[in-house]
């Protein structure tokens, strides 16, 4: 079968350098992973590696050290473990095709930059960034904008690409990781920010994949060969090679503890979201995570406030969990990251099930979509959005404050909501967001979508109006926008006679 790829014309990345494209991830306090595309002329992986350096030493080449590759794979990626590194210190790396190649200019086109938390389990006030959803070819200011504020890490929750992939070949998913690093502006953004990347729907494979995609294997092996990830918690042992298991992990900053599920690779329609194994795995995570962490982060990339869709198509499982955490008191520790609608919103947990505050950030640069509700807190539909948490651990509680930024193409940045989960005093107020019935929603994304498609600045113009328009209650609450509805309403027949006529 052909991959939906192939309907996108892809921008072949320059062949002239060695190392066409680096990023970093599994961060810890004294160690971190670089992957390395190298140009398809380096065969040999034997003198491949990185050099790194801190910045506040001299620029002397005896205070660099190298770290030499692992493995070189055969689709050019180059897998470089870099550790000893010393807790809460700043360093640079470049990654060279030769030892003796010293790099006596750090370009910028090739250095990247982390710095090294504290030591795991040791409390540490410390921010991190996250948001999913990046169109094919997008060379968003976002980008700049978030790697500029330097967080920590950067938690990529899904769709780091559309490329829709229905192929069993793995080559197919590394060009998506070719193409997502040929913008400039991301390639420099994942070369100076560690990430934490689990992936969602489009990424892993079509629309709504789940584990009967074409591509699943495919998929799972261009992660492992492609992605620098954390160790997996289902990749120990003898493993099944007609069956290889999804690709959650846990991990540890300071005394905060970050959980990523894996919503699309064992997906079973009308039965599990996440599979017999994974789930038994969280919920021991969960309950660990409450007993020795200061804070637990979960990364999950679909929408859980979503009756009868996304996680609410699995009420069974969702109620599984959500005991397990009020059964334990996990709650008043437990915070939700999400990914899918391109939106910021917040719940306070009075509509989460399970009783945690949930956080949506997205899209990086995507259509404007609304899912879910209700939410305490209301949603802001939009491109150009991401998340920022900070989180304060004095050593006897940590609090998550979380910050729904806009960016313009200009770069400017706008806070649209926050949410503080120990100061009241310090959130947004209360802005209740409840979803219309699926007729109305129907009949707004039909007119959405003729808007955003025939009217020039349709797209603008639908990140200004979705927020309230999908919601008839608050259209009724702000009156004078209720001739929006209506407007939509007839757009949404102009549109659909016009695509009748077509067809």
């Amino acid at each position: 079968m052909k991959s939906n790829i192939n309907k996108v014309v892809t921008k072949p990345l320059k062949q002239q350098d060695e190392v066409l494209w680096t990023w970093q991830g599994a961060l810890q306090s004294s160690s971190m992973v670089i992957k390395a595309r190298m140009s398809d002329g380096i065969l040999n992986g034997d003198t491949i590696g990185a050099w790194i350096h801190h910045p506040t030493e001299t620029n002397h080449l005896d205070s660099m050290k190298w770290f030499p590759a692992t493995s070189l794979e055969k689709y050019g990626i180059a897998t470089i473990y870099v550790t000893g590194l010393t807790p809460k210190m700043q360093y640079v790396y470049v990654v060279s095709s030769d030892e003796k190649k010293h790099p006596y200019e750090w370009k910028s086109n090739l250095r990247g930059r982390f710095r090294t938390p504290a030591l795991e389990g040791t409390p540490m006030s410390f921010s991190f960034a996250f948001a999913s959803c990046a169109d094919n070819h997008s060379n968003s200011v976002i980008f700049d904008v978030i790697r500029e504020h330097a967080p920590l890490i950067f938690i990529h929750t899904g769709d780091l690409h559309y490329g829709n992939i229905e192929d069993p070949d793995p080559k197919t998913f590394h060009n998506m990781y070719d193409q997502v690093m040929s913008n400039s502006r991301q390639s420099e953004f994942f070369r100076n920010l560690p990430i934490a990347y689990m992936w969602d729907d489009h990424d892993f494979g079509p629309n709504n994949a789940d584990s009967t995609s074409i591509g699943r294997a495919a998929s799972i092996e261009a992660y492992l060969a492609g992605v620098p990830h954390y160790p997996l918690a289902a990749y120990h042992g003898q493993l099944d090679p007609k069956w290889l298991p999804s690709i959650y992990f846990t991990f540890k900053l300071g005394n905060v503890k970050f959980i990523l599920t894996d919503t699309s690779s064992s997906k079973v329609v009308g039965e599990t979201i996440l599979g017999a194994s994974q789930l038994e795995w969280l919920l021991d995570e969960l309950v660990t995570g409450a007993r020795d962490s200061s804070l637990i982060v979960w990364i999950n990339t679909v929408p859980w406030i979503t009756p009868g869709d996304k996680w609410g198509a699995f009420e069974e499982e969702q109620r599984k969990i959500s005991q397990c955490i009020q059964k334990n008191n996990i709650q008043s520790k437990l915070i939700m990251l999400c990914g899918d609608a391109h939106m910021l919103a917040v719940d306070d947990g009075s509509h989460s099930m399970g009783g945690f505050p949930v956080f949506q950030a997205a899209s990086l640069d995507a259509k404007p979509t609304s899912k879910g509700g209700p939410y305490s807190h209301g949603i802001y539909p939009g491109r150009g959005q991401y998340g920022w948490i900070d989180i304060v651990d004095n050593g006897s509680i940590a609090c998550a404050v979380f910050k729904g930024r806009r960016v313009d193409s200009n770069g400017q940045e706008t806070e649209l909501v926050r949410f503080d989960t120990c100061d009241s005093s310090n959130s947004s107020p209360p802005r209740l967001y409840v979803p219309s019935p699926p007729w109305i929603q129907a009949l707004w994304k039909s007119g959405k979508k003729w808007i955003s498609e025939s009217l020039p600045f349709g797209d603008e113009v639908m990140v200004y109006f979705d927020g309230f328009s999908i919601s008839f209650i608050m259209a009724c609450e702000q009156f004078w926008y209720v001739p929006v509805v209506l407007f939509c309403f007839a757009i949404s027949l102009i549109g659909n006679k016009r695509k009748a006529k077509e067809e």
